[in-house]
């Protein structure tokens, strides 16, 4: 009899260390959904934003088009009164992603200037591309990404097919498309032509 009692409290006790291993591995597998659920929402943050909407274009006149940027819906047309460099760049092109550096010098060099520059993804073979480059090579000026009525418009307004890129539109503060450069420049190259408008 006291074989058995005793085999029946080993049973027991396995049964209740077995049950608290069985619970700790459950809570340990709802942690680690958790974790990785919100990984997945930090992924999901957007480094830049999509151009929602493009105005039809006019010869000359960057059109005006529009995005979505903490919930409000921007225009390009906020920012007449200032000099604009757009630069048309995509992750897969290395001249593209070579210029950035000085790029990024020139938008904190005129910061306090009246200009704004603008870096416009365009061509990207999958968009999503996009975020995971800008997570790896953050750009300290503003990112945006055009799809192909961006490109439409501004074709038409360039009177250009944009075939090769980058490709650099510098706007005056009347809007209109002074400068259209294809290639790469240096930092000097592009502040004198900016400097021209400021």
């Amino acid at each position: 009899m006291k074989k058995l009692n005793l085999f029946v409290g080993i049973v027991i006790l396995s049964l209740i260390a077995f049950g608290c291993n069985k619970k700790e591995s459950e809570t340990s597998d709802l942690n680690k959904q958790q974790t990785t659920k919100t990984e997945e929402k930090k992924e999901e943050t957007k480094l830049y934003s999509t151009i929602t909407s493009v105005d039809n274009a006019v010869e000359n006149v960057l059109p005006n088009f529009s995005w979505e940027e903490n919930g409000k819906t921007m225009s390009i047309s906020e920012y007449k009164g200032k000099v604009l460099l757009i630069n048309l760049w995509a992750t897969w092109c290395g001249p593209c992603k070579k210029e950035i550096p000085d790029l990024m010098e020139i938008a904190n060099d005129l910061k306090d200037k009246d200009f704004k520059m603008f870096g416009v993804s365009v061509l990207e073979r999958e968009e999503k591309n996009l975020n995971s480059y800008l997570k790896t090579n953050p750009i300290t000026y503003q990112i945006l990404h055009g799809k192909q009525d961006f490109i439409n418009a501004i074709e038409k307004a360039t009177k250009q097919k944009i075939e090769a890129i980058p490709m650099t539109l510098i706007v005056d503060k009347k809007f209109k498309i002074v400068e259209v450069i294809v290639g790469t420049r240096s930092k000097a190259d592009f502040m004198k032509l900016i400097n021209k408008y400021l």
